[in-house]
């Protein structure tokens, strides 16, 4: 008769397994130990370190203004623990929101290229005018939004907009002059300017209270247009011009006011 043997099935390496049962909290330890250690060789690695942008497109800003947005973006925190110097952990949206912050695009792209480089694709827009609050200086696109933050004590050749009555709480994103509005003085302050006349230089544009329609364009030597923003622009161009070359050139004029193009006033 055969003898009856009976065998233990038990995980062979039992004397392993039985050790990570007994000790979960200590295989977990050192998994974390274990992950964090990958990530922190990984990140550290100087190969991933950026050391260049390569920018292409139509742009005026300078390469030093360029490098200061990106560096700050580099020390900004990823995780809360790590810096963004190295290329995996590069916040692509927030560097173009700072990026947007200073200037008006109406293109921009950034990507990156393995390992060390990020690539900008922009198209630069300036603003339509700008508008002076204490020591900042904003830009007011095409829609009437202030869209960036300008470095002040610059050349801008931007007109300053000026409100009889600023808005509270005024930040980027926010409308503060129509569309309409921003189209109508555009059209006026080109037509102006084409005149190349000394006289006609714009120094500013006053925007008067709802309900109130008129803007104030303040020229050289304290003269001024009043104009009417609910009214045909191009009557009121050609009414200005008009009267400006016909009777107005040679005189020392304080003011005209085209707001009736059928009758222009000048003093």
């Amino acid at each position: 008769m055969l003898d009856k043997k009976y065998y233990n099935l038990q995980y062979l390496g039992s004397k392993r397994g039985h050790w990570l049962l007994r000790h979960p909290k200590s295989v977990l330890a050192i998994f974390v130990f274990f992950i964090i250690a990958v990530i922190y060789l990984f990140y550290g690695l100087p190969s991933w370190q950026i050391k260049k942008v390569k920018i292409s497109g139509d742009y005026n800003f300078s390469a030093a203004e360029l490098k200061d947005l990106t560096l700050r973006q580099m020390k900004a925190r990823w995780l809360l623990f790590f810096k963004q110097d190295k290329l995996w952990g590069f916040d692509k949206n927030a560097y173009q929101k700072r990026l947007k912050e200073r200037w008006i695009f109406s293109k921009l792209e950034v990507s990156k290229s393995m390992p060390d480089t990020l690539i900008l694709k922009v198209i630069e827009q300036k603003p339509n005018f700008i508008l002076k609050i204490n020591d900042k200086i904003i830009g007011i696109d095409s829609a009437g939004i202030l869209s960036n933050f300008l470095i002040p004590n610059t050349n801008q050749s931007a007109i300053e907009l000026q409100l009889e009555t600023l808005p509270e709480n005024i930040s980027l994103g926010q409308n503060i002059v129509s569309k309409a509005d921003i189209s109508f003085l555009n059209q006026f302050t080109e037509a102006i300017t084409g005149q190349k006349e000394k006289k006609l230089t714009i120094q500013s544009i006053l925007i008067k209270n709802s309900p109130d329609r008129t803007a104030v364009i303040k020229l050289i030597g304290e003269r001024e247009i009043k104009v009417d923003r609910s009214s045909s622009v191009q009557r009121q161009i050609d009414a200005l011009i008009l009267a400006y070359s016909e009777k107005i050139k040679n005189k020392n004029f304080q003011y005209i006011d085209v707001t009736v193009p059928s009758r222009v006033y000048y003093k």
